[in-house]
């Protein structure tokens, strides 16, 4: 059975609201990378550090499949945390954030919703991240699916626009994070050597994260198959 590392530190409501920008059901959906409900299983203790599980029930967005191993932690500086010795068993909404090979709850414990008779504590409109109300899971999981949905149509708009540029002999490959000194000269560079433009994002990225992944994937896919690897992130590392 496959199993996921999942990286779950639960920061209570008082410190969310003091340190975290409340997040609408929408912008949850599109910034997580797994939403999905899972059964509660079992949990080992291990003194400042808890290993929980979880079973894959349904998939709403994402890949997670099989049983969820669960980390997470008794103490954390400044900020409570769930204890998972004293979780009943049952099933949970989970929302979460794709790291490399971790998953982390998106939007602390809000991140983990009990499910009880088939409603979940979900978001009132025009309401804080703190105020929810029950809600049938199935009208939830609607609503997740929608945004979903757009996000699909979003990123297959980015792939048309990339294969629209490169017809005309444009390649744009962009670049998502923290500012470099080198970053004017690997524009100038791939210019004159690999007749690519370079366009820094910052670390913002871009306003429509999906609309830039497909441009994206699909622009490197070009540069793959053309050189055999990534010229303009050769060229990235050989300035550092």
């Amino acid at each position: 059975m496959k199993m996921i590392c999942v990286l779950l530190c639960f920061i209570g409501v008082e410190m969310l609201e003091a340190k975290w920008a409340p997040l609408n059901e929408d912008a949850l959906t599109r910034q997580a990378t797994d939403i999905l409900v899972a059964e509660y299983q079992s949990v080992e203790d291990e003194g400042e550090v808890q290993k929980a599980f979880f079973k894959v029930v349904d998939v709403w967005k994402g890949e997670a499949k099989g049983v969820i191993k669960v980390r997470g932690v008794t103490q954390v500086i400044c900020a409570p945390v769930v204890n998972f010795t004293k979780w009943r068993k049952g099933k949970y909404l989970l929302i979460l954030k794709k790291e490399e090979d971790l998953f982390n709850p998106f939007n602390g414990g809000f991140s983990v919703v009990p499910i009880t008779e088939a409603r979940v504590s979900w978001f009132v409109k025009g309401g804080g991240v703190a105020t929810r109300k029950a809600v049938e899971l199935a009208k939830v999981k609607e609503k997740i699916s929608q945004v979903v949905r757009a996000e699909v149509v979003e990123f297959e708009k980015g792939v048309a626009k990339a294969k629209e540029e490169l017809a005309k002999g444009v390649t744009r490959y962009e670049i998502v994070g923290q500012p470099r000194l080198t970053d004017h000269k690997l524009k100038r560079l791939a210019k004159e050597k690999l007749k690519v433009e370079v366009v820094l994002l910052g670390c913002a990225g871009s306003p429509n994260e999906k609309f830039h992944e497909g441009h994206q994937k699909t622009v490197k896919a070009f540069l793959l198959k053309k050189y055999g690897y990534d010229p303009v992130l050769k060229l990235e590392e050989s300035l550092r």
